[in-house]
């Protein structure tokens, strides 16, 4: 069975999810540069490999990158486990973005940015 849905997921929704993943889902793997800010949170940043700065390119990761990261998830294309990929359907469809923990934002941001779990 195939479910599409179509959601409107907001900035401020993409910024919450952007300081769950900075303020400590992507720790980890990632460090940040250049981190820009508006009223609504975080707008966007540099993402780079914190161990090896030659792991990959940087990567500038925005609000678009948060809704690519979403839509990667649910749309199955990348794979993340139940509980998770059942987390973020429900922040995206209650627009509760209280309910991304920072594993799902670590996740959204991967997706988004590798189209890929790479890390973890």
């Amino acid at each position: 069975m195939k479910i599409e849905l179509d959601l409107e997921i907001s900035d401020e929704w993409c910024a919450d999810v952007m300081s769950a993943a900075l303020e400590g889902g992507i720790g980890y793997w990632c460090a940040a540069d250049s981190i820009q800010r508006d009223g609504l949170g975080f707008r966007s940043f540099i993402a780079y490999d914190a161990e090896d700065e030659n792991a990959f390119k940087p990567k500038g990761c925005d609000r678009l990158s948060i809704r690519l990261g979403v839509e990667r998830i649910l749309s199955g294309e990348v794979k993340v486990n139940k509980a998770l990929r059942g987390c973020i359907l429900a922040g995206v469809t209650s627009y509760d973005s209280g309910l991304i923990d920072a594993d799902a934002a670590d996740c959204i941001v991967q997706a988004g940015l590798f189209n890929d779990l790479v890390f973890g």
